[in-house]
């Protein structure tokens, strides 16, 4: 007390505010966080999914000084779903400008199980300067249900390499 007044002692400020409400918004975030988890394991094990991914590349080999060098047509099937791909068959099929095949492989009876892949290659002596037409057909079955898809690409000129990517999805319900 001082002369009769009083003082009172004053909290040292340290800059922090109160904040209310932290805990709601902790939780919230935690929810969302599961929620996003929980989605990821049903998609990516739980529901049932069909998804082939179908990725061709074509690349021209050294050789011949363009006009007779090696090319390669590489396909790659990968089963990204969750259930099996069975009894896959497939046609490839190279074509070029004036409509002469040059190349083609056949492949039946194929089963691709959730995550597997397989890898097809056809080759061919070509000239790389002209444009070549790749055919891809797909029948197989997945979760009982038949599935065909039909893929056409065209190359061109100057690039020596080409990657050509498509899937067949669907899913289970």
């Amino acid at each position: 007390m001082f002369g009769g007044i009083k003082i009172k002692k004053q909290k040292k400020d340290d800059g922090k505010l109160p904040v209310k409400g932290k805990k709601p918004i902790i939780i919230g975030i935690l929810l969302i966080v599961i929620i996003i988890v929980v989605a990821n394991v049903l998609y990516f094990f739980v529901i049932p999914r069909v998804n082939l991914e179908v990725i061709t590349l074509y690349n021209e080999g050294i050789g011949g000084g363009g006009t007779g060098g090696m090319i390669n047509i590489n396909t790659k099937l990968k089963n990204s779903g969750t259930v099996s791909i069975e009894d896959l068959e497939i046609t490839i099929t190279i074509i070029n400008e004036t409509n002469f095949q040059r190349g083609e492989l056949e492949s039946s009876g194929l089963t691709l199980s959730p995550s597997e892949d397989e890898e097809l290659k056809l080759n061919f002596i070509g000239n790389h300067y002209l444009t070549y037409y790749i055919f891809i057909d797909l029948v197989f079955y997945a979760n009982g249900d038949e599935y065909t898809k039909s893929y056409s690409y065209k190359t061109y000129e100057d690039p020596m390499n080409i990657k050509f990517e498509d899937d067949i999805s669907d899913w289970g319900f």
